[in-house]
Protein backbone atom coordinates (compact mmCIF):
# COMPACT_ATOMS: atom_id res chain seq x y z
CA UNK A 1 0.00 0.00 0.00
CA UNK A 2 1.51 3.32 -1.12
CA UNK A 3 2.15 6.30 1.54
CA UNK A 4 -0.38 8.46 2.18
CA UNK A 5 0.09 11.83 0.14
CA UNK A 6 1.80 14.70 2.47
CA UNK A 7 -1.11 17.88 2.16
CA UNK A 8 0.97 20.98 2.31
CA UNK A 9 -1.34 23.43 4.45
CA UNK A 10 -2.44 26.52 2.16
CA UNK A 11 -0.44 29.70 2.26
CA UNK A 12 -3.10 32.18 4.71
CA UNK A 13 -2.92 35.86 2.93
CA UNK A 14 -4.58 38.86 4.24
CA UNK A 15 -6.01 41.35 2.22
CA UNK A 16 -6.36 45.61 3.74
CA UNK A 17 -8.90 47.64 1.58
CA UNK A 18 -11.50 46.07 -0.27
CA UNK A 19 -12.61 49.19 -2.47
CA UNK A 20 -12.75 48.41 -6.14
CA UNK A 21 -8.93 47.62 -6.46
CA UNK A 22 -9.15 45.75 -3.38
CA UNK A 23 -12.18 43.64 -4.31
CA UNK A 24 -10.28 42.46 -7.33
CA UNK A 25 -7.37 41.43 -5.38
CA UNK A 26 -9.23 39.57 -2.95
CA UNK A 27 -11.03 36.96 -5.81
CA UNK A 28 -7.96 36.92 -7.41
CA UNK A 29 -6.27 35.11 -4.21
CA UNK A 30 -9.23 33.13 -3.97
CA UNK A 31 -8.95 31.66 -7.02
CA UNK A 32 -5.40 30.55 -6.57
CA UNK A 33 -4.16 26.86 -5.79
CA UNK A 34 -2.80 26.63 -2.38
CA UNK A 35 -3.41 30.10 -1.32
CA UNK A 36 -6.10 31.05 1.26
CA UNK A 37 -7.45 34.16 1.94
CA UNK A 38 -7.77 34.01 5.75
CA UNK A 39 -8.40 37.69 6.39
CA UNK A 40 -9.63 41.39 5.47
CA UNK A 41 -9.19 45.07 7.13
CA UNK A 42 -12.46 46.58 5.75
CA UNK A 43 -15.54 48.90 7.27
CA UNK A 44 -17.44 47.84 4.36
CA UNK A 45 -20.53 45.87 5.38
CA UNK A 46 -20.56 43.93 1.95
CA UNK A 47 -17.33 42.72 2.79
CA UNK A 48 -18.29 39.88 4.77
CA UNK A 49 -20.13 38.32 1.60
CA UNK A 50 -17.55 38.85 -0.77
CA UNK A 51 -15.27 36.61 1.37
CA UNK A 52 -16.75 34.27 2.67
CA UNK A 53 -17.18 32.64 6.50
CA UNK A 54 -13.93 31.40 6.57
CA UNK A 55 -12.40 34.94 6.10
CA UNK A 56 -12.17 37.20 9.35
CA UNK A 57 -13.26 40.37 8.71
CA UNK A 58 -11.35 43.30 11.00
CA UNK A 59 -11.99 46.63 11.30
CA UNK A 60 -8.34 47.78 11.17
CA UNK A 61 -4.74 46.47 10.98
CA UNK A 62 -3.90 46.42 14.55
CA UNK A 63 -6.96 43.92 15.37
CA UNK A 64 -5.50 41.85 11.98
CA UNK A 65 -1.95 41.72 13.28
CA UNK A 66 -3.02 40.82 17.01
CA UNK A 67 -4.65 37.68 15.51
CA UNK A 68 -2.49 34.60 14.40
CA UNK A 69 0.19 35.44 11.84
CA UNK A 70 -0.50 35.42 8.20
CA UNK A 71 1.98 34.45 5.64
CA UNK A 72 1.78 37.57 3.41
CA UNK A 73 -0.39 40.59 3.58
CA UNK A 74 -1.76 42.58 0.20
CA UNK A 75 -1.94 46.36 0.79
CA UNK A 76 -5.01 47.81 -1.22
CA UNK A 77 -5.18 51.32 0.39
CA UNK A 78 -4.93 54.77 -0.78
CA UNK A 79 -0.81 55.44 -1.12
CA UNK A 80 -0.94 58.28 1.45
CA UNK A 81 -2.04 55.16 4.01
CA UNK A 82 0.78 53.37 2.28
CA UNK A 83 3.67 53.98 4.60
CA UNK A 84 1.99 53.42 8.31
CA UNK A 85 0.28 50.41 7.17
CA UNK A 86 3.36 49.15 5.40
CA UNK A 87 5.86 50.03 8.58
CA UNK A 88 3.41 48.30 10.95
CA UNK A 89 3.54 44.87 8.81
CA UNK A 90 7.30 44.92 7.82
CA UNK A 91 8.09 45.27 11.42
CA UNK A 92 5.86 42.22 12.44
CA UNK A 93 8.31 40.27 9.90
CA UNK A 94 5.43 39.82 7.47
CA UNK A 95 5.80 40.24 3.85
CA UNK A 96 3.69 42.20 1.97
CA UNK A 97 2.37 42.82 -1.59
CA UNK A 98 1.59 46.67 -2.02
CA UNK A 99 -0.09 48.71 -4.90
CA UNK A 100 1.78 51.57 -6.34
CA UNK A 101 3.59 53.82 -5.85
CA UNK A 102 4.71 52.49 -2.53
CA UNK A 103 4.45 55.91 -1.29
CA UNK A 104 4.67 59.54 -2.29
CA UNK A 105 7.95 60.15 -0.29
CA UNK A 106 11.11 59.09 -1.08
CA UNK A 107 12.58 59.33 3.02
CA UNK A 108 9.73 56.93 4.04
CA UNK A 109 9.91 54.62 1.20
CA UNK A 110 13.66 54.23 2.01
CA UNK A 111 12.58 54.02 5.65
CA UNK A 112 10.71 50.81 4.39
CA UNK A 113 13.40 48.92 2.79
CA UNK A 114 15.55 49.28 5.39
CA UNK A 115 13.00 48.32 7.66
CA UNK A 116 12.41 45.22 5.83
CA UNK A 117 16.00 44.09 6.06
CA UNK A 118 16.55 44.79 9.39
CA UNK A 119 13.77 41.99 10.45
CA UNK A 120 14.48 39.54 7.76
CA UNK A 121 11.57 40.02 5.69
CA UNK A 122 10.31 41.61 2.00
CA UNK A 123 7.91 43.27 -0.17
CA UNK A 124 6.19 43.42 -3.90
CA UNK A 125 5.37 46.49 -5.15
CA UNK A 126 2.33 45.97 -7.75
CA UNK A 127 3.89 47.69 -11.01
CA UNK A 128 1.22 45.82 -12.98
CA UNK A 129 2.85 45.74 -16.25
CA UNK A 130 5.98 43.83 -15.08
CA UNK A 131 3.69 41.00 -14.51
CA UNK A 132 2.57 41.42 -18.12
CA UNK A 133 3.92 38.21 -20.06
CA UNK A 134 3.89 40.57 -23.14
CA UNK A 135 5.46 43.13 -21.61
CA UNK A 136 8.33 40.33 -20.49
CA UNK A 137 8.37 39.08 -23.87
CA UNK A 138 9.13 42.86 -24.79
CA UNK A 139 12.43 42.72 -21.91
CA UNK A 140 13.74 39.26 -23.79
CA UNK A 141 13.49 40.24 -27.71
CA UNK A 142 15.60 43.45 -26.66
CA UNK A 143 18.67 42.25 -28.37
CA UNK A 144 16.27 42.30 -31.82
CA UNK A 145 16.57 46.37 -31.64
CA UNK A 146 20.18 46.52 -31.23
CA UNK A 147 21.15 49.77 -29.30
CA UNK A 148 18.17 51.55 -27.38
CA UNK A 149 18.42 54.71 -28.15
CA UNK A 150 14.56 56.20 -27.16
CA UNK A 151 11.35 55.41 -25.05
CA UNK A 152 8.18 56.74 -25.76
CA UNK A 153 5.02 56.27 -23.97
CA UNK A 154 1.14 57.24 -24.20
CA UNK A 155 -1.12 56.62 -21.70
CA UNK A 156 -4.56 57.50 -19.99
CA UNK A 157 -8.33 57.38 -20.02
CA UNK A 158 -11.47 59.11 -19.48
CA UNK A 159 -10.56 59.23 -15.52
CA UNK A 160 -10.73 58.36 -12.65
CA UNK A 161 -9.62 62.26 -11.49
CA UNK A 162 -8.22 61.15 -8.01
CA UNK A 163 -8.11 63.79 -4.76
CA UNK A 164 -5.21 61.81 -3.22
CA UNK A 165 -3.00 61.25 -6.05
CA UNK A 166 -2.67 63.52 -9.62
CA UNK A 167 -2.10 62.18 -12.57
CA UNK A 168 1.90 61.72 -12.57
CA UNK A 169 1.38 59.76 -9.73
CA UNK A 170 -1.42 58.06 -10.58
CA UNK A 171 -0.32 56.60 -13.95
CA UNK A 172 3.69 57.79 -13.92
CA UNK A 173 4.27 54.74 -11.66
CA UNK A 174 3.81 52.42 -14.44
CA UNK A 175 5.85 54.17 -16.81
CA UNK A 176 9.08 54.73 -14.68
CA UNK A 177 8.68 51.21 -13.62
CA UNK A 178 8.77 49.86 -16.79
CA UNK A 179 11.69 52.43 -17.79
CA UNK A 180 13.89 51.18 -15.14
CA UNK A 181 13.50 47.73 -16.26
CA UNK A 182 15.24 48.81 -19.63
CA UNK A 183 17.56 51.26 -18.39
CA UNK A 184 19.29 52.43 -14.69
CA UNK A 185 20.50 55.23 -13.29
CA UNK A 186 18.78 58.49 -15.15
CA UNK A 187 20.44 61.59 -14.86
CA UNK A 188 17.89 63.50 -15.08
CA UNK A 189 13.39 63.96 -14.79
CA UNK A 190 10.84 66.78 -15.05
CA UNK A 191 7.63 67.00 -15.71
CA UNK A 192 4.87 69.26 -17.09
CA UNK A 193 1.40 69.36 -16.44
CA UNK A 194 -1.32 70.75 -18.60
CA UNK A 195 -5.09 71.50 -16.58
CA UNK A 196 -7.97 69.70 -18.75
CA UNK A 197 -11.74 70.34 -18.40
CA UNK A 198 -13.86 68.47 -15.50
CA UNK A 199 -10.08 69.13 -13.49
CA UNK A 200 -8.51 66.31 -15.65
CA UNK A 201 -4.66 66.95 -16.94
CA UNK A 202 -2.43 65.53 -18.91
CA UNK A 203 1.44 65.06 -18.06
CA UNK A 204 4.36 64.92 -19.99
CA UNK A 205 6.96 62.84 -17.70
CA UNK A 206 10.81 63.01 -19.81
CA UNK A 207 13.56 61.39 -18.02
CA UNK A 208 17.26 61.07 -19.82
CA UNK A 209 19.45 58.14 -19.26
CA UNK A 210 22.92 57.93 -19.45
CA UNK A 211 24.27 57.98 -23.73
CA UNK A 212 21.44 61.00 -24.44
CA UNK A 213 18.53 58.51 -24.23
CA UNK A 214 15.35 59.95 -23.52
CA UNK A 215 12.53 58.43 -21.89
CA UNK A 216 9.18 60.17 -22.66
CA UNK A 217 5.52 59.64 -21.31
CA UNK A 218 2.21 61.95 -22.15
CA UNK A 219 -0.18 60.85 -19.35
CA UNK A 220 -3.67 61.98 -18.88
CA UNK A 221 -7.09 61.16 -17.19
CA UNK A 222 -8.74 63.29 -19.64
CA UNK A 223 -8.71 61.17 -22.80
CA UNK A 224 -11.96 59.62 -24.32
CA UNK A 225 -10.61 56.12 -24.42
CA UNK A 226 -8.72 54.08 -22.52
CA UNK A 227 -4.82 53.90 -24.27
CA UNK A 228 -1.09 52.65 -23.50
CA UNK A 229 1.71 52.23 -25.54
CA UNK A 230 4.80 51.68 -24.48
CA UNK A 231 7.66 51.70 -27.45
CA UNK A 232 11.45 50.82 -27.11
CA UNK A 233 13.20 52.42 -30.07
CA UNK A 234 16.60 50.67 -31.24
CA UNK A 235 18.93 51.19 -33.99
CA UNK A 236 17.43 48.46 -36.23
CA UNK A 237 13.47 48.30 -35.02
CA UNK A 238 10.70 48.80 -32.47
CA UNK A 239 9.31 46.98 -29.73
CA UNK A 240 5.87 48.36 -28.52
CA UNK A 241 3.78 46.60 -25.75
CA UNK A 242 0.37 47.13 -26.11
CA UNK A 243 -2.89 47.25 -23.94
CA UNK A 244 -5.66 48.75 -25.09
CA UNK A 245 -8.30 46.27 -24.54
CA UNK A 246 -8.85 42.67 -22.27
CA UNK A 247 -5.36 41.21 -24.07
CA UNK A 248 -2.33 43.20 -24.20
CA UNK A 249 0.43 42.40 -26.96
CA UNK A 250 4.23 42.38 -27.59
CA UNK A 251 4.95 43.65 -30.98
CA UNK A 252 8.50 44.20 -33.27
CA UNK A 253 8.90 46.32 -36.54
CA UNK A 254 11.41 46.19 -38.29
CA UNK A 255 12.36 47.96 -41.87
CA UNK A 256 11.48 44.91 -43.65
CA UNK A 257 8.08 43.68 -41.47
CA UNK A 258 5.88 43.85 -38.44
CA UNK A 259 5.41 40.64 -36.29
CA UNK A 260 3.58 40.17 -32.98
CA UNK A 261 5.65 38.20 -30.87
CA UNK A 262 3.23 37.43 -28.23
CA UNK A 263 -0.77 38.13 -27.56
CA UNK A 264 -1.20 37.64 -23.81
CA UNK A 265 -4.58 37.14 -22.89
CA UNK A 266 -4.48 36.38 -18.51
CA UNK A 267 -4.24 38.70 -16.63
CA UNK A 268 -1.20 40.44 -15.09
CA UNK A 269 -2.54 40.88 -11.09
CA UNK A 270 -3.02 36.49 -11.59
CA UNK A 271 0.66 36.30 -12.42
CA UNK A 272 1.76 39.12 -9.53
CA UNK A 273 0.03 37.74 -6.92
CA UNK A 274 0.94 34.28 -8.10
CA UNK A 275 4.55 35.79 -7.92
CA UNK A 276 3.80 36.35 -4.78
CA UNK A 277 2.57 33.73 -3.62
CA UNK A 278 6.17 31.71 -5.44
CA UNK A 279 8.16 34.18 -3.18
CA UNK A 280 6.26 33.38 -0.29
CA UNK A 281 7.36 29.98 -0.74
CA UNK A 282 11.14 30.69 -1.87
CA UNK A 283 10.20 29.54 -5.37
CA UNK A 284 11.74 33.03 -7.00
CA UNK A 285 12.87 35.91 -5.69
CA UNK A 286 10.40 39.48 -6.12
CA UNK A 287 9.99 40.72 -9.18
CA UNK A 288 9.46 44.33 -8.09
CA UNK A 289 11.04 44.90 -4.76
CA UNK A 290 10.52 47.46 -2.44
CA UNK A 291 13.92 49.04 -3.47
CA UNK A 292 13.25 49.09 -6.75
CA UNK A 293 10.02 50.67 -5.47
CA UNK A 294 11.48 53.08 -3.60
CA UNK A 295 13.44 54.08 -6.92
CA UNK A 296 10.37 54.54 -8.97
CA UNK A 297 9.17 56.82 -5.94
CA UNK A 298 12.69 58.57 -5.88
CA UNK A 299 12.48 59.32 -9.67
CA UNK A 300 8.73 60.34 -9.21
CA UNK A 301 9.94 63.11 -6.72
CA UNK A 302 12.78 63.97 -9.15
CA UNK A 303 10.07 64.76 -12.01
CA UNK A 304 8.36 66.40 -9.62
CA UNK A 305 10.38 68.76 -8.23
CA UNK A 306 11.00 67.70 -4.80
CA UNK A 307 14.22 66.20 -5.09
CA UNK A 308 17.26 66.45 -7.11
CA UNK A 309 19.06 63.18 -8.75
Amino acid sequence: MSANPVRIPALRIGVIGAGRWGRNVIRTIQSLPGTQLDAVVSNNPNTAELVGDNCRVHQDVQSLLNGEKLDGIAICTPPATHFDIAHDILDAGIPIFIEKPLTFDPTQADTLVRLAAAVGTWGMVDHIHLFSGAFQKLLTALPDIGEVTAIKSIAGNAGPVRADADVLWDWGPHDVAMMLSILNEPVRADSETKSLPGGAAEVTLRIMFPGDIHATAVLSNGRENRIREFSVEGTKGTLRYIDGGPERRCVLETREKSKTLLVEAAKPLTTALGSFVACIQNVTPPLSNLAFGAEVVRILAVADGREAL
